[in-house]
């Protein structure tokens, strides 16, 4: 069983380390590079700002589901009944 901050850490700096290295190998502008290889920096010490009770992040979990909410964004449901939005509309949020 695995925290579910863990898992979010992780999944985020997997997603965040591909897309640096994308912005690189098409020359994209040095500011926008910089931004992507902090936002790195900081996922990889497990720094992430996720509004919502805060509480569950601490919660276990055994499987999740990915699943698409009222306009189609994205959201992981977790079988302990948490979501978590990865894209709300002012950043990533969790509640139950």
């Amino acid at each position: 069983m695995e925290k579910i901050i863990d898992f979010i850490v992780r999944n985020e700096y997997r997603q965040a380390q591909e897309r640096l290295e994308k912005l690189i190998q098409t020359n994209a502008p040095k500011v926008i590079i910089q931004g992507q290889q902090k936002l790195v920096e900081e996922l990889s010490e497990g720094k992430v700002k996720i509004g919502g009770d805060q509480e569950l992040l601490q919660h276990t979990f055994e499987t999740f589901e990915v699943k698409k909410g009222n306009g189609g964004k994205v959201y992981i449901q977790f079988d302990n009944g948490i979501k978590y939005f990865p894209n709300a509309k002012y950043g990533r949020f969790i509640t139950r």
